[in-house]
């Protein structure tokens, strides 16, 4: 994290990350988030407000729907981080902080991805705050048709569309594309010599930044007293995108069984969530990712 320590501080002191329900989640995601709808998740985290014990952001983790990439990282535990959303703008740093600290509640031997849509001029500066690696941009041209009554249907649904309920088609700029990765120095040295099979690791992108206003409302949550005990069992669907694919099944992927969270990353520390420096030795770097890729210091 590149924020002040006594920043780091009073975030720990004001608010908890823990996890929720998936359907805790969906006022958030369909009411406040842009893109209006509920993605695959397989992780659900919320970021509660301690003082007034209420929930006051969600980030989720699903499969992504991108079957090039679930091939490619089909032995691990291949996540994407596809929902952050806060009730309202919170203090400097808070998004940076809820990203770092979900990371360490997710299974070692992972490969996390993450886009940022330059359709709504974002260019991914939390995921540079946070130290992931950049790749370039994706999704260029991909379409987006705008239904008659103002629903979005991604082109990977057109066998779902009926074409004369279609208002419009829209072209994506395209996507800033981030990983990370979560593991033992081995792991991610792997991780790094496989991404840079596919990309070329990038300096990060410093356009000007723009966020969405948030004009929906929804009612503050509390927190569940005894959630963890009488939870539902959740899992996460494949995306259709990947049916008939030959990828891991949900509940293990490269032989690790997905446990609760909580139960990994116990002693991980901050300093341990990038890729060793020797991987990286062929390439040029962002200084940032430079300097954390130092596992060792």
């Amino acid at each position: 994290m590149q924020f002040h320590y006594l920043a780091f501080m009073k975030m720990i002191e004001k608010y908890q990350i823990r996890k929720v329900s998936h359907k805790e989640c969906h006022p958030f995601l369909l009411k406040i988030h842009y893109a209006k709808r509920i993605p695959n998740i397989c992780h659900s985290l919320g970021f509660f407000d301690l003082e007034k014990n209420n929930l006051v952001g969600v980030i989720t983790f699903g499969l992504p729907p991108a079957p090039t990439e679930q091939l490619e990282w089909k032995e691990f535990n291949f996540l994407e981080l596809n929902r952050l959303c806060l009730i309202k703008p919170l203090e400097k740093n808070v998004l940076s902080y809820l990203v770092s600290n979900s990371l360490k509640q997710l299974p070692q031997n992972s490969v996390i991805i993450s886009y940022a849509d330059m359709d709504y001029n974002h260019s991914g500066y939390i995921y540079q705050a946070t130290n992931w690696i950049y790749t370039g941009i994706g999704s260029v041209g991909t379409k987006t048709f705008v239904m008659k009554d103002g629903k979005e249907r991604h082109s990977r649904h057109l066998h779902l569309i009926d074409t004369n309920k279609v208002k419009e088609i829209k072209k994506s700029k395209g996507k800033h594309r981030y990983f990370y990765f979560i593991g033992n120095k081995k792991q991610k040295r792997y991780f790094l010599k496989t991404l840079q099979k596919r990309y070329k690791i990038l300096d990060y992108p410093k356009d000007k930044n723009e966020y969405y206003e948030i004009k929906n409302k929804i009612p503050l949550q509390n927190s569940l007293d005894g959630f963890f005990g009488t939870q539902k069992k959740e899992g996460c669907r494949f995306p259709s995108a990947l049916i008939g694919f030959n990828v891991p099944p949900i509940d293990s992927f490269g032989g690790i069984t997905l446990k609760p969270f909580g139960e990994y990353n116990k002693d991980l520390t901050a300093t341990q969530q990038v890729a060793s420096p020797k991987s990286a030795s062929q390439t040029s770097l962002n200084p940032d990712i430079k300097r954390n890729l130092d596992v060792g210091k």
